[in-house]
């Protein structure tokens, strides 16, 4: 029963969490996911805050730590705009082969940000979708799967 507990407890904070990866906005009477939301670090951090708060084990460091996050990578703009400026940001040099720029990418990500794997492909895939394209489209021999 605990286990169910616990297991319920940590997809309530993910979903809580993944609210904050884009923002809603309106559009004339609809509400859709704009491109803007937090990086991945720091909706991890809002993940395992709200974990702490289920658990009654909140402390004012953990508070202040998700807070640091949200002050130093601020928002992130997850379109392709925003992409190509992120990507650039990270100084990922490409080297022609989509397998190979797409690891590095994850890599910087990864560094930058953070992140597991897991998390810093998904952004990855994110700040970069037409390499992730070409990635996910090249042949096998994959450093990142």
């Amino acid at each position: 029963m605990q286990r169910l507990e616990t297991r319920e407890r940590e997809q309530d904070a993910k979903e809580f969490a993944l609210r904050y990866e884009r923002f809603d906005k309106l559009e004339g009477e609809q509400v859709v996911k704009s491109t803007v939301g937090f990086s991945m670090s720091t909706v991890n951090k809002i993940e395992e805050v709200h974990k702490k708060i289920s658990e009654g084990s909140i402390t004012h460091a953990d508070l202040a730590g998700m807070l640091d996050s949200i002050a130093k990578v601020g928002l992130v703009d997850y379109s392709e705009k925003g992409s190509s400026r992120l990507s650039d940001k990270l100084g990922v040099e490409k080297t022609g082969n989509p397998r190979q720029d797409f690891a590095a990418l994850v890599q910087e990500v990864m560094e930058e940000d953070e992140l597991s794997r897991e998390a810093a492909i998904r952004v990855a895939a994110q700040r970069d979708p037409e390499l992730f394209r070409q990635y996910r489209s090249a042949p096998a021999g994959n450093p990142v799967d």
